[in-house]
């Protein structure tokens, strides 16, 4: 019965006993945290109209992600905090990707531009 039970485990148990407290408190505290600036940030945006696409929250990010719809309201609501950090040709188009941060949060966006 207890072999069985291990088979359907996905990870070893973790017991309160392991030492590991503090490692799961600060864990916890980083993941209130971005979860709180996660929060702040979309309702920033969605008051300013952008449409979201979607949120990446995956654990070992220092920093919680969103993707939003590119606009070129974007350029105007960022000023001059957005920043391209990927462009790769693709045919007759040059795709870019640009990004900023609220809330301790990342934004970014794709656009196609001719070339």
């Amino acid at each position: 019965m207890v072999a069985c039970d291990r088979l359907h485990q996905s990870a070893p148990r973790l017991c309160h006993n392991d030492g590991l407290d503090s490692l799961r408190a600060a864990m916890l505290a980083q993941f209130d945290k971005h979860l709180e600036n996660l929060k702040g940030c979309v309702h920033w945006l969605t008051a300013h109209g952008v449409a979201i696409i979607d949120v990446d929250m995956r654990r070992g990010r220092a920093a919680p992600e969103i993707r939003v719809a590119a606009s070129p309201y974007l350029y105007s609501l960022f000023m001059m905090d957005c920043a391209c950090f990927e462009r790769c040709p693709d045919g007759h188009l040059t795709r870019e990707k640009w990004k900023t941060v609220r809330f301790d949060t990342v934004i970014w966006w794709e656009e196609a531009k001719c070339d």
